[in-house]
């Protein structure tokens, strides 16, 4: 389902565009928080307020949590298999 949105016509455009109806209801509903990707805008400004060392111990302790996480799932699934 797609949504015609009168605009600006490029060169000889007639000045109609057609917008996928989910991307305009994404776009009316997204959180002021976040960016038009989805992305939390406060936390990249966190992110830019620490110095680089300190964003990269961050990213190192995220890292070291993800690996976590994915061995955690590794064996509960050897668990679960046998």
């Amino acid at each position: 389902m797609t949504l015609a949105v009168v605009g600006a016509g490029g060169a000889g455009g007639a000045g109609l565009v057609e917008t996928p109806l989910s991307y305009t209801w994404v776009m009316a509903n997204t959180s002021p928080l976040e960016d038009w990707r989805g992305v939390d805008v406060g936390q990249i400004q966190q992110q830019l307020r620490l110095s680089v060392s300190e964003r990269v111990a961050v990213m190192v302790d995220a890292a070291n949590r993800m690996i976590s996480m994915q061995e955690c799932a590794q064996q509960a699934r050897k668990l679960t298999d046998s």
